[in-house]
């Protein structure tokens, strides 16, 4: 049957502790129908019944299931309503009576879990679960729901049990004319299956209005078909019960739903709960909590729209949880309340467990391992935003470049500067050649009063000279050298390599360079990416340095 569909207020809406003394709206539009001349199906009479659906039933009794094991899992839930009800009472018309009918077919994602090997639980079809006993009629396993099982409460009149009606023209034994008893599923190709001339409705259990029929008469031939696309289970309990009346009923409901996940880390969960007509989406934080997005309306209905929010049983807030890669979990209690002030009661302990093989994922912060480069006149590099010789480290504070300057400003700079090289550092390289702008915040350099180049003596070397965030390049002479720099004291040593001396580097004792990538080929000319630089001289000797072009 359709059940109502249930959330919580919207955030405009005030609400306090007083909220939970509001009853649950009732079923739109629905008054107590007495069942005149409706007899009570003797037992002998129901299984003379269910034989007689069985010898009418087309479909073949291949269904893939036949225990409980094999029954568990989603299923949609098939139906029709007539609107009108019966056109005039039952016991005054015929097997070819006129009924008012829903235009469209209802569909429920319902779901069946195993109690044991007898017995079902089936949730979603409707307010409470329902349990089934397994059988068999002919060649056809059945399922049979008990009659006396509550399966609504309604606020004004109490708990609905379910009852099946349908005509018997009569023998020897019984009179011709309208019967109710249990509710039979046949298991067939087609579905899990409802005999063609059974109707179901609630039928209200005790008071005043015992006996009489309330809201709609569902339409024969109602099926079930198992499904394969949902991929997770929400499960919860759920207390009805109201402080002015003395009912109270806990039960467990097992939700097949739909869970999907974009590029954001945003779940969308289709059937929240068996409840929601609208998707509900879910956001994934990185320390493994998760927040239902505010205001969302599950759904719209007669009482007004309902929106899913958190409650601890006296406020309303935004709903959240914590998660691992297969479960969700509720961070607190849920319940629904709609903006015209009706509410449902408190849902709780609530899962989505997933049932495939999918997980959850969560955002990571992704922490870039410590990088710096020398930008400009070092190892045949020249000044480029996306070119740079990556230094070396272990603990990402201290960092090391054996580098080679060549002298090559010898004869287009002035005398001062003759034979020597400009170089700075940057943590980061720019994605092309002309985006100085985009490193510049990355950029370190040498600290002078007046914001010109720094000249590195022959009298510095080996000893720490200051860095600070900028542009301003240091000059050394042409020649080998080890740069070390400490990045916490910001600090640069340089440290002139004997065996790299200018004398040894000069043209004449540079046998040849030559550049290989991270797959191993070589040029005479530097690869686009990574590259190791091996300069081998004169006398055998070689040296390697890395470069990023």
């Amino acid at each position: 049957m359709k059940k109502l569909l249930l959330s919580a207020c919207v955030a405009a809406l005030a609400m306090s502790a007083s909220a939970f003394n509001l009853e649950q709206p009732s079923m739109a539009n629905q008054t107590p129908v007495k069942m005149e001349n409706v007899k009570e199906a003797p037992a002998a009479l129901q299984a003379k019944m269910v034989q007689k659906w069985t010898a009418k039933l087309k479909a073949t009794p291949n269904f893939p299931a036949s225990t409980a094991d094999d029954l568990v899992g989603g299923y949609a839930y098939v139906y029709r309503q007539y609107t009108g009800g019966f056109t005039t009472q039952p016991d005054t018309i015929s097997n070819n009576y006129t009924l008012q009918r829903d235009t469209e077919d209802n569909v429920d994602l319902v779901a069946i879990n195993k109690i044991d090997d007898s017995n079902i639980r089936i949730t979603g079809m409707f307010m409470f679960p329902v349990e089934a006993t397994m059988g068999t009629s002919g060649s056809y396993t059945t399922f049979t729901i008990d009659k006396t099982q509550a399966i609504y409460h309604n606020a004004s009149y109490g708990y609905c049990t379910l009852r099946s009606i349908y005509y018997y023209e009569g023998d020897e034994t019984y009179s011709a004319g309208w019967y109710i008893g249990d509710a039979t599923g046949f298991l067939t190709d087609e579905g899990i299956v409802f005999d063609t001339s059974v109707h179901f409705y609630m039928m209200i259990a005790s008071g005043n209005y015992a006996g009489y029929r309330l809201g709609w008469i569902y339409e024969p031939g109602s099926v079930m078909v198992p499904v394969t696309d949902y991929n997770a289970l929400m499960t919860y309990d759920y207390t009805y019960s109201n402080s002015s009346t003395s009912y109270s009923k806990t039960s467990t409901y097992d939700y097949p739903v739909v869970v999907s996940e974009d590029e954001n880390y945003v779940v969308t969960v289709e059937n929240f709960g068996g409840l929601a007509t609208n998707p509900i989406t879910l956001t994934l934080a990185e320390d493994h909590t998760w927040a239902a997005a505010e205001n969302q309306v599950m759904a719209s209905t007669n009482n007004g729209d309902f929106v899913l929010n958190g409650t601890d049983g006296t406020d309303f807030y935004q709903l959240t949880g914590t998660g691992t890669e297969t479960v969700l979990t509720f961070g607190s209690a849920w319940t629904g309340l709609s903006d015209t002030g009706y509410w449902y009661g408190l849902r709780g302990a609530a899962t989505i467990t997933r049932t495939d093989d999918g997980e959850f994922v969560y955002p990571t912060t992704v922490v870039e391992e410590p990088a710096l480069y020398i930008l400009g006149e070092v190892n045949d590099n020249s000044w480029a935003p996306n070119v740079g010789v990556e230094m070396l480290t272990e603990d990402g504070v201290n960092f090391t470049a054996d580098v080679v300057l060549d002298g090559r400003n010898a004869s287009t700079l002035k005398t001062a500067d003759a034979g020597v090289n400009y170089f700075s550092f940057t943590t980061k390289l720019a994605e092309d050649a002309n985006d100085w702008d985009g490193i510049a915040q990355y950029r370190i350099g040498a600290i002078t009063d007046d914001g010109s180049d720094y000249w590195i003596t022959d009298d510095q070397l080996n000893l720490p000279l200051g860095l600070q965030s900028g542009t301003t390049a240091f000059r050394l002479p042409a020649g080998g050298y080890t740069f070390k720099v400490n990045l916490e004291a910001m600090t640069l040593t340089v440290v002139k390599n004997t065996a790299t001396a200018i004398s040894d580097l000069s043209a004449a004792n540079v046998a040849g360079v030559k550049y290989v990538n991270l797959a191993g080929q070589v040029s005479s000319m530097p690869f686009e990416g990574v590259n190791l630089v091996v300069t081998t001289l004169t006398d055998g000797t070689t040296n390697v340095t890395k470069v990023i072009k």
